[in-house]
């Protein structure tokens, strides 16, 4: 069966960019058109250039948003843009073409969390349930017809990059489910239900608790924090500071969780030898926060408890 599309333009990377390229490629014998790459935020990790290869798919590698808009503002046949782990932000005049019909993954359930790094937003806010949604673009933010949403739960102790992995895996599973409907005939997306006057939009220099926390505040507080601010190794935060209860403020570098084995009966312990703090949490736990401490002019090291 022939497809709607002459051209399919995957434009991202990571996970769920990569599935959604792959699947795209090797459907195109099948329905007829061709794909193309354009991955616009270059990761030393990336590895779409090298599914292009193996896929057989066009790749470009463009890092400017004028040429990209460009390149996207070219294309005379119809075409299918999939944005997906993208950063680009598509002018007005591209996602109104008439010959461009452009969907968008966004990792949480629309209409809540649009913008930036929502499943922390997720975690800061102590949601029990986000999710992956796939939307139609329109020229306000995540404000476009879903075609699709898949559900995913919030554990109890997950972090920022579990969870992000989790959306992927979903995202990935519900373009599989309606993609090829998607390119033999139009699907009518469901309509947002936007809140009067508007609603938050997180932005990508936004960091929950401002990254910033204290060792007075509840442990459950510090540690969903914490959680939401965890990406492992990608650094899209930066490194979250706590203030200590002698008043220092300090980089968090480890956290954890754990039965409680410092406080002896204590709700806080700081051993400023070890640089490391303990703090009392439900259920007979502890959060063991590890800290790096700029002691430039002091003298004085100790362990302080209350």
């Amino acid at each position: 069966m022939k497809s709607r599309f002459d051209l399919v333009v995957v434009i991202g990377w990571g996970k769920t960019a990569g599935d959604v390229l792959r699947s795209a490629a090797q459907r195109q014998g099948k329905y007829g058109y061709r794909t193309l790459c354009i991955e616009y935020e270059v990761h030393g990790i990336s590895k779409m250039r090298a599914l292009c290869e193996e896929t057989g798919a066009d790749y470009a590698r463009i890092t400017d948003k004028q040429a990209v808009a460009e390149t996207l503002e070219a294309i005379a046949a119809p075409a299918l843009v999939i944005s997906a782990g993208n950063t680009f932000l598509f002018p007005k005049r591209i996602i109104e073409k008439p010959n461009l019909e452009i969907i968008n993954f966004h990792s949480a359930l629309l209409p809540k969390f649009p913008g930036r790094n929502t499943q922390s937003w997720a975690i800061y806010e102590g949601e029990k349930v986000t999710g992956a949604t796939w939307h139609y673009m329109q020229a306000a933010v995540d404000t476009g017809a879903i075609i699709a949403q898949r559900e995913v739960p919030i554990p109890a102790d997950v972090k920022a990059y579990e969870l992000t992995r989790d959306i992927m895996k979903e995202a990935s599973a519900a373009f599989e489910d309606f993609y090829e409907e998607l390119l033999v005939r139009h699907i009518d997306g469901r309509p947002q239900r936007l809140e009067e006057g508007g609603r938050k939009m997180y932005y990508s220099w936004e960091v929950p608790g401002g990254g910033v926390c204290s060792a007075s505040d509840p442990a459950e507080d510090i540690y969903r924090m914490l959680r939401a601010m965890d990406y492992g190794r990608s650094d899209i935060f930066p490194p979250a500071r706590i203030r200590l209860p002698d008043g220092h403020e300090a980089e968090v570098t480890r956290y954890k969780k754990a039965p409680a084995e410092h406080l002896d009966g204590r709700q806080t312990v700081l051993d400023r030898e070890n640089n490391r703090l303990y703090l009392a949490m439900g259920g007979g736990y502890e959060l063991a926060i590890k800290f790096n401490l700029d002691t430039k002019g002091e003298t004085e090291h100790g362990t302080e408890n209350t």
